[in-house]
């Protein structure tokens, strides 16, 4: 087993801190002290002396290793010298660092080196992302390795306002990467569908969408979520009812039964269940007081309303973003963090933690199913009940997941896609799923009226193939639908629902 040990800068020594107060001294560990411990066999690499800050190593030994950098408050033993790019073939008996010579027209001599990440895709073809900080400023440059003469040959250097002080970054492809898991570079190029149309009457949200297979959509509205700006954050939540077998189908809010507490609402994700007798229950999320409840409706269509049936509240329901009603009083449920603090909250989401995770509710038995997502959000049913689908938004993907006789969940398979998925819709004729996307989810949390958040909407086909069908439905800068977190879709009817805007009914 080998292991690759980087540092900031060639060697380390105590520094001397007396100007700094308790509370700053703690904060940055200054009084520490720790044992030595080393692994056996361990030995200084030649030739590397002004730092290796960050390490990636390909699936087949080769490790790119960036050094040099000069940051802001931290010594150089190199002030003067560009940063650089080493190379380890680890499958050596005893590998050597080789600088990797980097093609010309590229500015070596402002080069300064951060966090790197490979991507290879589908001809072998290897891509290095360079997070580099040419004058103290922030880009990321694209490299392709090329093997046979150990060079890199320059192929873009991308700049954005959203990458001010970039530290480390994950590759997604070629040309696409993550910033804190939120896209924070990603942009797009307007498509949409002809004949589509606001709907009126909704204008402060659209979070989720369920239509029942008779054409009525049930849709949520009046979202208010930790970090994201509500556009009436002092009025009750909605749930607005749509006969899409209707010509020009419009919005109609239901009315709740009495005894309900409406003040409070705050619904995000739905779900309906058909019980044999035609009967017709509607669960929806609920975030009272910034807490999660399930709240059971029945649907009576001759006045429009919803009668309360319950409120159900559990020990493991402790952030539920979504939810696939499985009966008349049981469902899955996605919680999509683990913390309920607002700041534990962002910090999980920011260091990455994958504790969030689906959990299956009935009255006799309550438990967790599926664990290990990064942020567990939509969750849907196939059409022959077999497969769960649960969209994991800070990871980019949707879950394929094979349900069990005891209600257990085990991961067949998951769709890496290039953008933040949130909601998912079936097609019940076709098996196809639809989902409500942010390409670019950064900016649902700036709240910046000159940078809206934009919308995007993919179709999937065939997701349990080995090559699925991803076609992009629908995409807007913002000018139309600012996050857009669902798309559904009925007899050639497509709507679009989003976080906390408006939302849209489009013809196929």
């Amino acid at each position: 087993m080998l292991l690759l040990i980087g540092q900031a800068r060639g060697h380390t020594k105590r520094m001397d801190l007396p100007l700094i107060n308790g509370y700053n001294r703690n904060r940055l560990n200054a009084s520490r002290e720790i044992a030595p411990v080393s692994p056996p066999n361990c030995r200084l690499i030649k030739g590397i002396e002004t730092g290796s800050e960050d390490i990636d190593i390909l699936p087949n030994g080769l490790a790119f290793i960036s050094s040099g950098l000069k940051y802001p408050g931290i010594k150089s033993l190199a002030p003067d010298k560009p940063g650089e790019i080493f190379l380890m073939d680890l499958n050596e008996d005893n590998p050597r660092a080789v600088e990797l010579r980097i093609s010309r027209g590229f500015d070596l001599a402002s080069f300064n080196p951060h966090g790197i990440s490979t991507y290879v895709d589908r001809d072998n073809t290897v891509y290095l992302f360079v997070v580099n900080h040419p004058h103290q400023k922030s880009t990321v440059e694209v490299f392709k390795f090329v093997e046979d003469d150990n060079s890199l040959v320059h192929l873009k250097t991308i700049r954005h306002d959203l990458l001010t002080s970039v530290n480390d970054i994950v590759a997604m492809g070629p040309d696409s990467f993550w910033g804190n898991r939120l896209n924070a570079s990603r942009e797009i190029a307007p498509v949409s569908p002809p004949n589509c149309r606001l709907i009126k009457g909704i204008e402060t949200g659209s979070e989720d969408i369920d239509i029942l297979p008779n054409g009525l959509a049930f849709i949520s509205s009046g979202l208010k979520y930790p970090g994201i700006k509500s556009l009436a954050p002092d009025k009750p939540g909605e749930i607005f009812l749509m006969d899409l077998n209707k010509d020009n189908p419009r919005a109609v809010e239901l009315r709740i039964s009495r005894g309900f507490d409406l003040a409070s609402f705050n619904p995000h994700g739905i779900s309906t269940y058909v019980d044999r007798d035609n009967t017709v229950y509607l669960f929806v999320v609920n975030h009272p007081h910034q807490k999660s409840t399930v709240e059971v409706f029945k649907f009576v269509e001759d006045d429009n309303s919803l009668v309360h049936l319950k409120t159900i509240r559990h020990d493991l329901l402790t952030s539920v973003n979504d939810i696939v009603a499985m009966g008349p009083d049981s469902f899955y449920a996605t919680n999509d963090h683990y913390f309920s603090d607002f700041i534990l909250m962002f910090l999980e989401m920011f260091l990455g933690l994958t504790w969030s995770n689906v959990v299956y509710y009935s009255p006799k038995e309550v438990k967790e199913v599926a664990a290990g997502f990064y942020s567990a959000n939509g969750i849907n049913i196939s059409p022959d009940k077999k497969y769960i689908y649960v969209a994991d938004v800070f990871d980019h993907n949707i879950h394929v997941m094979e349900k069990h006789a005891n209600w257990n969940l085990t991961h067949v398979k998951a769709l890496q896609l290039d953008t933040l998925v949130d909601n998912l819709s079936i097609d019940p004729q076709t098996g196809d799923i639809w989902t409500g996307c942010h390409p670019n989810g950064l900016k649902l949390f700036y709240n910046d009226p000159e940078n809206l958040p934009a919308s995007e909407v993919l179709r999937i086909q065939n997701i349990l193939s080995e090559e699925p069908v991803v076609t992009r439905v629908y995409a807007d800068n913002g000018s139309v639908l600012q996050g857009t977190s669902v798309a559904s879709v009925y007899q050639g009817q497509l709507l679009i629902g989003t976080v906390f805007h408006r939302a849209l009914h489009c013809q196929l």
